[in-house]
C-alpha cells in the first residue's frame, strides 16, 4: 500500500489524503466477513433460546429479513449517492437530521451507536475497523471528537490514530462481553446498535429535502421524491418492531447500548461546548458536506506522521 516516489511527491502538494484503493471485489469481501461472522454462524443458533420452537424456521427468518435489509440498503445508497464521504452513516445523518433548535443530537449519538455495532464482535473486528476508523476520522474532522484522530499516515495514508482507538475499544468491549454473559451479550448488542442506527439513516431520507435541500438535489439513486419516501418508510416501519424485540425487556446489552449512548451524549457536549468556547459555530459544520478528495487542504492541519 506504500506509495512511490512520485505519487509521494503529488500528495506532498496537494496535502496527504485518505487511500482511496478498494474496489468492488474487496467492498463486497468486507461485507460478506462481517454478515458470516456474528449473523449466519451466531444468529441461527441464538434464536433457538429467545423462540423456542422454531427450528427448521430459521431460514424462513432469514428471508424475512431481506426485506428491511434491502429497503435500509436503498436509504444508504440514495444518501451516499449524494454524499460520497469518509464517514458513512455519520455524515448522512449528521446532515440530514435537525429541529428548529439547531442540529439535532442524535445524529452525533448515532456515530456511538455506529461504534458499538462494529467492535461487539471479535471476529468481525478487522473488517470493521477498516470502516469504523473513517468514522472516527469524520468525527474528529467535525469537531465533534478529538482533532488528533483525524491525522493520516504519510506512508500507507490511513488514519492510524483512529485505527489504533477502535482497535483498544474493540478488545475492550469484547472482554467485557465475554465477563458479563458471554459471547452472545455481543451478539445483540449488535443488533440493538445497527437496528437503531439503520432507522436513524432511513429517516434521514425523509428529512433531508427540508433539512438540506442543497445537498438533497445531489441525489444520483431513486431521484423521485414518492420512491424515496417509500423506500423509507418501509424500512422504518420494518426495522421498529425488530428494535423493540432485540430491545425489550432491557438486560445487559440494552443497558451496554444505553451506556455508550450516554457516553457520545457526554463527548458529545463537551467538544460542542469546547466549539462554542473557540468562537465557532458548530452548526455550520452540519451545513455543508467536506470538501471532496482534497479535503484536508481546507481544515485546521491534521497530525501527518511517517
Amino acid at each position: 500500500m506504500s506509495t512511490d516516489a512520485h505519487t509521494t511527491q503529488t500528495t506532498s502538494e496537494k496535502g496527504i489524503t485518505l487511500a482511496r484503493e478498494l474496489g468492488l471485489l474487496a467492498l463486497v469481501a468486507t461485507a460478506v466477513c462481517n454478515v458470516i461472522g456474528g449473523g449466519i454462524n451466531v444468529m441461527s443458533v441464538g434464536v433457538q433460546k429467545d423462540v423456542p420452537g422454531i427450528g427448521p424456521y430459521v431460514p424462513l427468518a432469514f428471508l424475512l429479513g431481506v426485506f428491511p435489509a434491502f429497503f435500509t440498503a436503498l436509504c444508504y445508497a440514495i444518501l451516499s449517492s449524494a454524499m460520497p464521504r469518509a464517514g458513512g452513516g455519520y455524515i448522512y445523518a449528521s446532515r440530514a437530521l435537525k429541529l428548529l433548535i439547531g442540529v439535532l443530537m442524535s445524529p452525533a449519538l448515532a456515530a456511538f451507536v455506529g461504534l458499538m455495532a462494529a467492535l461487539a464482535l471479535a471476529n468481525d473486528t478487522p473488517p470493521m475497523l477498516m470502516a469504523t476508523s473513517r468514522l472516527f476520522f469524520a468525527w474528529a474532522r467535525d469537531g465533534v471528537f478529538p482533532r488528533s484522530l483525524a491525522g493520516i499516515n504519510a506512508r500507507f495514508r490511513t488514519p492510524h490514530w483512529a485505527l489504533t482507538m477502535c482497535a483498544a475499544v474493540a478488545s475492550l468491549w469484547v472482554v467485557l462481553c465475554y465477563l458479563r454473559e458471554g459471547y452472545f451479550t455481543g451478539v445483540v448488542t449488535v443488533n440493538i446498535a445497527l437496528i437503531f442506527t439503520y432507522m436513524l439513516i432511513s429517516a434521514s431520507v425523509l428529512t433531508l429535502p427540508r433539512c438540506n435541500p442543497t445537498i438533497c438535489r445531489q441525489v444520483r439513486f431513486i431521484r423521485a421524491r414518492w420512491a424515496q419516501v417509500l423506500v423509507a418508510v418501509v424500512a422504518i416501519v420494518t426495522l421498529f418492531p425488530l428494535f423493540l424485540q432485540q430491545f425489550w425487556p432491557i438486560g445487559d446489552p440494552s443497558k451496554f447500548w444505553l451506556g455508550a449512548m450516554a457516553v457520545g451524549a457526554i463527548i458529545f457536549g463537551t467538544m460542542w461546548r469546547a466549539a462554542k468556547a473557540r468562537g465557532e459555530d458548530p452548526r455550520e459544520t452540519f451545513a455543508h458536506l467536506p470538501t471532496g478528495s482534497e479535503q484536508l487542504e481546507t481544515l485546521p492541519s491534521p497530525t501527518v506522521e511517517d
